[in-house]
This record gives C-alpha cells, sequence and structure tokens, in this order.
C-alpha cells in the first residue's frame, strides 16, 4: 500500500463490476462484513494464503468514548457473529453493514498506520487523499452517474486516444458568454430552457478525437491541415430543444432560416401556405 509499505495480495472477486472504476478496489475485511466473508470463501477456496490474517486498522469508541474491545477477528466478524450471519446472500447483511460502518464513521479512528494513526474516520478518506496526492501516488478519478450507452443500447468504451484533445467548457469567460446568450434565447416549450442552463453550468470538458464525418479541424493541431482532430458532428452540439420543438408551438409563427441549416422540419410542416 503507497501510505504504510505493506505488500497486499490480489484475489478475483465475482461481487465487483470491472466497468465501475479501475475494476480493482481495496477489500476492508476488518470494518466490512461483506468484505469479511469474501476473504474466507478466497481462502477456503485456495485463492488466498490459509494463514492470511486480518490488520485491524480501526478502533471504535461508543457514545460513552469507551473502547469497544475486538473479540473475534475483527470488528466485522464479531457483527457478523452478532446477527448470526454466515452468507453475503442474507437479507440482513445490509443492516448488519450499515450498524458497522455508522460505528465506524462516528466512533472510529485509525491505527496502525503510522504517522496517519489517530485520525478520525470521518476525516479520514480527505486527509488520506490529499496525503495520496502530495505524494503523487493519487488523484481524482472522475466517473458517470450512469452506465454509458449508444443510441443503439450498446455500451459506451471510454478511451483516451493518442494525441487526444479536450475541449476546455468549463472556463468562466466561455460560461459566462453561454449564459448570456442563453439569457437572450426565446425556449418554446418554455420548460426545456431551465435543463439547457443546468447542462451548460455542469459541462467541463469534453474530448474531442472524432475521425470521420464532418466538423472543424482544431486550429491548434500542430500538423497543418490534417483533419484527424475535428469537432463532434453538428447535430451534437446544438441544443435539442430549439431544433425539435413540437408542431403546436411553430404554428402560425414566423420562422427565420438558420444558415445551413434551413427551418427545422416540424416548423416547416407547419408553416403557412404562403412561405
Amino acid at each position: 500500500t503507497p501510505l504504510t509499505g505493506r505488500v497486499v495480495p490480489i484475489a478475483a472477486a465475482s461481487f465487483l463490476d470491472p466497468r465501475h472504476g479501475t475494476g480493482l478496489v481495496y477489500s476492508s475485511p476488518g470494518g466490512s462484513p461483506h468484505d469479511f466473508l469474501a476473504l474466507k470463501e478466497a481462502q477456503r477456496e485456495g485463492r488466498l494464503p490459509a494463514e492470511l490474517r486480518v490488520i485491524n486498522t480501526v478502533e471504535i469508541k461508543d457514545k460513552r468514548r469507551q473502547l469497544v474491545p475486538i473479540v473475534g477477528e475483527c470488528y466485522a466478524a464479531d457483527k457478523l457473529a452478532k446477527y448470526g450471519i454466515t452468507d453475503p446472500s442474507d437479507a440482513r447483511m445490509e443492516e448488519c453493514k450499515q450498524e458497522l460502518y455508522k460505528e465506524e464513521h462516528y466512533g472510529g479512528v485509525l491505527v496502525q498506520v503510522g504517522e496517519h494513526s489517530g485520525i478520525p474516520i470521518k476525516q479520514a478518506k480527505e486527509k488520506i487523499h490529499a496525503a495520496l496526492v502530495a505524494e503523487q501516488r493519487g488523484g481524482v478519478l472522475y466517473e458517470p452517474s450512469r452506465r454509458a450507452e449508444t443510441r443503439a443500447a450498446q455500451p459506451v468504451i471510454v478511451a483516451r486516444l493518442q494525441g487526444q484533445w479536450f475541449l476546455n467548457y468549463g472556463g468562466a469567460d466561455a460560461k459566462a458568454k453561454a449564459m448570456a446568450l442563453l439569457d437572450g434565447m426565446e425556449y418554446l416549450p418554455s420548460q426545456h430552457k431551465g435543463p439547457q442552463k443546468g447542462a451548460l453550468e455542469w459541462v467541463q470538458r469534453r474530448p474531442c478525437a472524432r475521425r470521420r464525418g464532418i466538423g472543424t479541424p482544431l486550429p491548434q493541431d500542430p500538423v497543418a491541415g490534417r483533419a484527424a482532430v475535428r469537432l463532434d458532428h453538428l447535430p451534437d452540439l446544438l441544443p435539442a430543444g430549439p431544433l425539435s420543438q413540437r408542431r403546436e408551438y411553430c404554428r402560425g409563427r414566423p420562422h427565420r432560416r438558420i444558415p445551413g441549416l434551413g427551418v427545422p422540419r416540424s416548423c416547416r410542416l407547419a408553416a403557412p401556405a404562403a412561405q
């Protein structure tokens, strides 16, 4: 481990999703009932050495600030014994886990972790992260809030390509200009404007490496005339709302032709015959 120098064994686990994050996570058998049962299962199946023992790196104090003793191998083992759980699929497992997590969060401190010993658990995440970043052994991993799929319901595989460019939409100036333009726009239906504002506030950086289709080569591309790095397809860059209005919002209203795009189809269908 980066901060303690301990050698940690690696084992396969069926309950992990390889598509989540890096697909590799730390197991905490001392503080997680689920992980403790997974450890014992891996030992029975020969995926981990039988002599492997849990290192307790947390001490818990109760509401009276009295140390909670470890009766068995660790706090997780004691909590499982209290509930009588031997199978991870037990219906009471979630209740068992949450009870221990709550006790650790409010009454736990780190131990046996060198200079980081004594840090309360509720502060440990931020402090350990800061230490890893300071030593250039950690950083920030951004993950989507949902599983990304294509329009054909196929999984999206994210990869950073050689020569990858990222368009920065997070600059204060760019956001201010975008918001000013948005404020001056008339949205039909009007409820589309709120989500568009939220999207503008949220977006930060977008990868850009499309090698086919229409688009504009980035001026920063060091190879003059090369169209290997292009902006996304034009329809993907435009807000969906203004170009896909319901027919009743366009009927009887004057329409302006957008250079290169023409009048949206829904508006053309509803336009007066004279136009």
